[in-house]
């Protein structure tokens, strides 16, 4: 495991992104985690909210009316801006460009490791392409 991230708690995360078909998993030598959609079709909401439902900062926004001082609580309207910018934000930021700027990140430490280290940087994990469908390797 090259993320450090356990096993068990890997699998619920799986489990939940396959449950909402953001992911699959494929068996075998050449298996690994694949994307069920391009990377520009999925939003960091569609996984925020597979993995842990509807963004809801404060509970007077479940719904409304959820909260009998809804119409007069300042703090209502405060946290209800905090998450219309939240969820928005969440929803633009697409999975191919956090993939972009994963790599490119990965490629600035790569070469600085290899700088400090003489040539023998590792990298905790790996996206790779596999018949145009992303593949993140641990």
């Amino acid at each position: 495991n090259r993320t450090n991230v356990p096993q068990a708690f890997m699998r619920k995360i799986v489990v939940e992104l396959a449950k909402n078909n953001l992911m699959q998993t494929v068996k075998g030598p050449n298996g690994g985690l694949v994307l069920d959609r391009p990377l520009e079709s999925i939003s960091m909401l569609q996984i925020v909210e597979a993995l842990e439902g509807p963004v809801c900062l404060n509970i007077c926004l479940l719904r409304k009316g959820a909260c009998e001082r809804e119409e007069f609580c300042p703090g209502h309207d405060f946290w209800s801006e905090i998450q219309r910018n939240l969820v928005a934000q969440l929803h633009a930021a697409r999975l191919d460009t956090m993939v972009a700027d994963y790599i490119v990140r990965q490629e600035k430490l790569r070469q600085t490791l290899n700088l400090s280290q003489g040539g023998q940087a590792a990298t905790k994990a790996a996206v790779t392409l596999s018949n145009d469908k992303p593949t993140i390797i641990f």
